[in-house]
């Protein structure tokens, strides 16, 4: 007969020993009674006091000691505890065990970056548990010189920690870390602090850089609201992350992993995993496809070798691990393509991070690795979750089951083959515990039929035990990994230096990106193109940068500009790319072929958006911008700028009037103009570029007298000076405002008021992006260009009229207006029908012909949607998003389009990009109404970058990217994008014809099937337009 373990020890026991410990006597319950070998159990013993009230978010502090006897019959409130039977698969087996809690989520892992709320708190609490078992487990029978820790998933990689930082790792002498170790992706993250900062703002606390106020008004928030549960976060750049995790403290962690691992004392360790560890953390209700599956593991495969790090042997080294897992050119039944993705998915959860620990554990120590793979199963532990696993196999928190003989998943009935294996398994952590080998005493465990558990080696660290129905050594762990770690190991950061090139400012070294191919290219990344505007430069017009005598490496980005960065937008960029005020540099993408030219290659500079308030040149990428621009004979610069408050902070006099982040652009400009010809490019033939904000920006420059002259084509992709957003009437008010908010008043004097601002940190005054509500019809930013006299000393549409004309390509994308209508997918077709004649009245005003507005309102919304009719609810969503897309970009797109062409004699080429790929939104992918080209889908195809999550572009993704690049770099060396004859050969026979004022809605639709139309979204911007005019006059 099998034995259930599906609930907690109930009934009646006699009283246990009465034990006295450091703090007072405990007197617990004998669970095992009435046997040869008795098992007492203390349930809830405090081993600190509660980290309750000012104690929240401290150090753990010893517990108070107690008079009397305390009774520890019960596990302590809260406890996150499911069935432990010690008793049978420890205790009997002449162990003691211990199990201890810890504080979880923002309480066990807040920061406030600074002393003043201690890192890692559930670490310093397991090491107080630690110290509490040193000093009182001799009471207990227990020998304190002779402490196993043991740990499975996020406490595998806590155990794995607690070994190797200094505050914990003399407090015991064994390690058994399973399913979780401290080299996985998940293990260690430097989000915490930006995490925490965000997870303030939702309760309204936010960090005005006075941690101990900021760490009071947090102190008194209920403590549910800090509550967090367990969640499946999509992995980032091929990364698997936790929510909130460890970071490097230089207190308790105070180095990376790799280094405490060289400085900490061996130890003898068991470490394992189980067979399929991908499969529970892919439940999903919905069926999985062959097709699913396959991109699925070209998505993992390709995040787990970005092309940013691996270069042009990245697509032979992907297909070379896809091989391994799945060969794409058989055929396959759908469950061998499942477990091909599972597989994957194991690899990048687990499979190779294990592997590497074994290999850094052997590397740094002398003493034995035990090294596991758990492969049996019973089908019925699964429970309802079996019905959603991709298929059901060993597979996360298996090995915990039968370490400990207790359901984890679900509880259920152990059959007699579930006991054998638990028998075993316990029996070989057991040994290790008492003797250092899982093998026992005599070097030789029964229970293994003969089979000795042999320890992992630096010649073969894949030695593995199998456990199952029939256990066996084995000498390759996967195959794949091992391979895969050679292969990174082969191919990380391995570029040649680029050539030396002699700046005005002195000489940099960059890396050669593209190599060995008969176009060569060369990246000058992070080089400074202004002082760092820091301290009393804060709030100051951009400064030359200071010359160098050595040479100065450009190899890799410099930090974005200050900005907070709003989840769940690319951690990786926070792990890798810190912000920093210190943020004026560019980057050079350059060829290494002579150019046909003797003035030099086309020069196309770059200039990234994010509402004037977020974002980086980063995003962007390189490799991809050497492959898909200077492949194509142009010289490409990415910039960055001072941002939100930094880059538009005003005074509302001379002192400071605003606008700083556009003389920053025009800093970049002049270096480009003084410099790009040491690059090989062309002073005179340099298109700006950019998208959204960006987009916006370089419109704003073509025509401001301080840039105008600066650049000679212009491309303004999704935003330009026309559009509503671009210029903000409120930025003097939004500065007093802040300074409110930060305790600094404006009291008349500007030069008193800045200097006190300066003293304020960085980060509190950073903003990240936010959807402002439309004003009086109109979208806007928070902050950003206002009209200062100065850089923009009149309104765009003026200064358009007075500017030097510039041949132009302006568009967007189809459906614009989605961005308006994320988190709405659960509107209500009533809710639809009020938005869209709200969103049209609030462009059309009623206050100067008040009956025509009336009828144009009307006109405009039957356009849309005919709100007399009954349509489904896709229609009516449809609609909404339309008419969002008109009051954000369609509009001001077609006014810009029009105020061009009446304002300068160059050609306009305007389109619309239709395409997109339903695999590239990624988590946004869920909030979405309605998947469809939409923001940024255009700059992804004009430079090959992802945007909003990593994945793999398909061979029609790719036609695409090739098709946009060389339009835009055809654009940028002749002014036309469809190349030197006129004829580009990708469009297949059609011509781009520019717009005209006979008809300025003429533009190409960028698709699979590219072609030319002469009206745009049915007349709708241009009928917003006619009737701006007609009231204007």
């Amino acid at each position: 007969m099998g034995h259930s373990n599906s609930s907690l020890a109930k009934g009646v026991f006699p009283p246990s020993r009465q034990v006295k410990t450091k703090y007072g006597t405990v007197e617990g319950r004998k669970l095992i009674h009435g046997e040869e070998k008795e098992v007492d159990a203390f349930q809830g013993i405090p081993f600190a006091k509660p980290p309750i009230g000012k104690l929240r978010f401290t150090l753990p502090q010893p517990p108070e000691p107690w008079e009397g006897i305390k009774e520890t019959k019960q596990f302590g409130p809260r406890s996150y505890q499911k069935v432990t039977n010690f008793e049978r698969t420890r205790c009997k087996k002449d162990v003691v065990c211990v199990t201890i809690q810890y504080r979880l989520g923002f309480f066990g892992l807040w920061t406030t970056g600074d002393e003043t709320c201690p890192d890692n708190l559930a670490l310093w609490d397991m090491t107080m548990a630690l110290k509490w078992v040193k000093e009182n487990i001799a009471e207990f029978g227990g020998d304190p010189d002779k402490v196993t820790i043991m740990g499975q998933s996020a406490g595998g990689a806590s155990v794995d920690l607690l070994s190797i930082c200094p505050p914990s790792r003399d407090l015991f002498h064994q390690v058994i870390a399973m399913a979780g170790n401290a080299d996985a992706d998940f293990a260690v993250h430097t989000n915490a602090l930006e995490r925490c900062r965000l997870e303030a703002e939702k309760h309204g606390i936010i960090y005005k850089g006075n941690s101990e106020a900021w760490m009071e008004e947090v102190r008194k928030l209920p403590a549910e609201k800090l509550a967090l549960e367990l969640e499946i976060l999509p992995p980032v750049n091929g990364r698997v992350q936790c929510f909130i995790a460890p970071r490097i403290d230089g207190k308790f962690i105070t180095k990376p992993v790799e280094e405490l691992r060289k400085e900490a004392k061996g130890k003898p360790r068991i470490v394992g995993l189980a067979k399929y560890e991908g499969d529970i953390f892919n439940i999903s209700p919905l069926p999985v496809t062959t097709r699913d599956c396959m991109k699925k593991v070209d998505q993992i495969i390709a995040g787990l070798l970005p092309e940013k790090q691996y270069g042009l042997q990245t697509k032979k080294v992907r297909d070379e691990i896809c091989k391994m897992i799945i060969d794409y050119e058989k055929k396959h039944d759908k469950m061998t393509w499942k477990k091909a993705w599972i597989e994957a998915s194991g690899d990048m959860f687990l499979n190779i991070a294990t592997q590497k620990n074994v290999i850094q554990c052997l590397q740094t120590s002398q003493e034995p690795c035990y090294f596991y793979s758990f492969d049996y199963f019973n089908p019925k532990m699964f429970g309802f979750i079996s019905k959603m696993m991709p298929f059901i196999e060993s597979t996360h928190c298996n090995d915990i089951t039968f370490a400990l003989g207790t359901g984890i998943i679900v509880p259920f009935t152990f059959t007699e083959e579930d006991q054998r294996i638990t028998n075993l398994f316990s029996t070989l952590i057991t040994n290790f515990v008492k003797f250092s080998d899982p093998n026992g005493q005599n070097d030789t465990e029964p229970l293994l039929k003969g089979i000795r558990w042999e320890p992992a080696t630096l010649e073969n660290p894949q030695k593995h035990i199998v456990i199952d129905k029939e256990s066996s050594l084995q000498e390759v762990f996967k195959i794949l990994n091992m391979v895969f770690e050679k292969i990174i190991g082969a191919k990380k950061d391995k570029y040649p230096p680029s050539r030396q090139l002699k700046t005005r400012y002195g000489i940099v070294e960059g890396r050669r990106l593209i190599h060995g191919e008969s176009k060569e290219v060369d990246a000058f990344q992070g080089i400074p193109f202004a002082k760092p505007p820091i301290g009393d430069r804060r709030f100051e017009l951009p400064q030359p940068p200071d010359s160098w005598d050595d040479i100065l490496e450009c190899k890799k980005f410099a930090p974005r500009s200050m900005q907070k960065t709003k989840l769940p937008e690319k951690l990786h960029l926070m792990n890798s790319y810190p912000v920093s005020e210190d943020s004026l540099y560019l980057n050079v993408f350059t060829p290494c072929w002579k150019p046909i030219s003797d003035k030099g290659f086309a020069v196309l500079v770059y200039i990234h958006g994010g509402g004037f308030v977020s974002d980086s040149a980063i995003k962007y990428g390189d490799i991809n911008i050497c492959k898909n621009i200077c492949q194509k004979d142009v010289v490409c610069v990415t910039i960055q700028y001072r941002l939100g408050y930094f880059g538009f902070w005003s005074t509302g006099d001379e002192l400071c009037p605003g606008n700083l982040a556009l003389w920053d652009m025009t800093m970049a400009l002049k270096w480009v103009k003084e410099n790009i010809s040491i690059f090989g490019g062309n002073p005179d033939n340099v298109t700006i570029m950019g998208q959204s904000a960006g987009g916006a920006s370089v419109d704003l420059l073509s025509i401001c007298p301080q840039s105008e002259d600066l650049c000679h084509k212009v491309i303004s992709m999704a935003g330009n000076a026309s559009c509503d957003f671009t210029m903000n009437d409120h930025i003097v008010e939004r500065c007093r405002i802040e300074g409110e908010n930060q305790s600094i008043l404006y009291k008349g004097n500007s030069q008193q008021w800045l200097e006190e601002l300066r003293t304020l940190p960085a980060e509190s005054l950073a903003l990240t992006m936010e959807t402002m509500p439309p004003l009086d019809g109109k979208c806007q930013c928070y902050i950003g260009p206002r009209v200062d006299g100065k850089f923009i000393p009149k309104r765009p549409a003026e200064l358009r009229k007075e500017a030097k004309g510039k041949p132009r390509m302006v568009g967007l994308t189809r459906s614009e207006g989605i961005i308006g209508t994320i988190s709405l997918k659960s509107i209500s077709v009533e809710e639809c029908r009020k938005r869209i004649p709200a969103i049209v009245a609030g462009m059309i005003s009623e206050k100067t012909v008040p009956t025509n507005a009336k009828k144009t309102r009307d006109e405009i919304t039957k356009m849309l949607v005919d709100l007399e009719e009954n349509h489904d609810k896709d229609t009516w969503i449809r609609a909404l998003v339309e008419a969002n897309g008109d009051m954000f970009l369609n509009v001001g797109t077609q006014r810009n389009v029009i105020e061009n062409l009446e304002t300068s004699s160059e050609p306009c080429y305007f389109y619309v990009f239709d395409y997109f790929d339903p695999d590239m939104f990624g988590l946004m992918s869920h909030m979405m109404p309605f998947k469809d080209s939409t923001h940024c889908v255009d700059v992804m195809f004009a430079l090959g970058c992802c945007i909003f999550t990593e994945f793999t572009f398909t061979e029609e993704d790719q036609k695409i990217v090739d098709l946009f690049s060389t339009l835009i770099t055809n654009f940028a060396k002749y002014g036309d994008p469809n190349g030197l004859n006129g004829e580009e050969p990708l469009l297949d026979g059609n011509k781009w014809e520019p717009s005209t004022l006979e008809n300025p809605q003429r533009h190409l639709v960028i698709d699979k099937e590219s072609s030319m139309q002469e009206v745009f979204k049915d007349g709708r911007p241009m009928r917003y337009i006619e009737y701006e005019r007609q009231t204007s006059e």
